[in-house]
């Protein structure tokens, strides 16, 4: 038989470096993408964009016609009803209203009286009526075009 044999005695082998390095690929240039250039726009026909400003209407040839009282309406002396749609202690606010009930077709005046607790009361009414009956169909007119109101006694 052989007589064992030692080994021989060997080194440890050092650790190779290991690279951090990315390979990259043949190419060492790296290809932009195809739409990283935006296109320009191509700007379009330019069309003359002044035009003239028109002309205001004219006024209407004739004055608007009269703003007639709502049926059951008295003259001013004539009836102890009206239907009121404000009080005020500032007279432009009465006036302002007064001005809104016109344009929107309805006789409406101011009355400026004294108030209980002092100072004045500026009233918006609309027309004078011999009875209650007769103010109730005004009432709902102004009503129905947004306003409050109320038929109330004249003293």
């Amino acid at each position: 038989m052989t007589a064992l044999q030692e080994p021989e005695a060997r080194e440890p082998e050092s650790p190779k470096p290991v690279s951090t390095e990315i390979p990259r690929p043949a190419s060492a240039e790296i290809p932009k993408p195809a739409s990283a250039e935006i296109p320009k726009p191509v700007p379009a026909e330019i069309k003359d964009v002044q035009s003239p400003i028109p002309e205001p209407p004219a006024p209407p040839a004739s004055p608007p016609p009269a703003i007639k009282p709502p049926v059951g309406v008295a003259s001013a002396r004539d009836g102890r009803y009206t239907v009121q749609v404000g009080a005020f202690r500032s007279p432009d606010n009465a006036r302002s209203l007064s001005q809104r009930l016109i344009s929107a077709g309805f006789p409406a005046n101011v009355a400026s009286v004294p108030s209980r607790k002092g100072g004045t009361l500026h009233r918006v009414y609309i027309g004078r009526f011999v009875n209650h009956a007769k103010a109730d169909p005004v009432q709902a007119a102004v009503r129905a075009r947004g306003f409050d109101a109320i038929v109330v006694t004249l003293d």
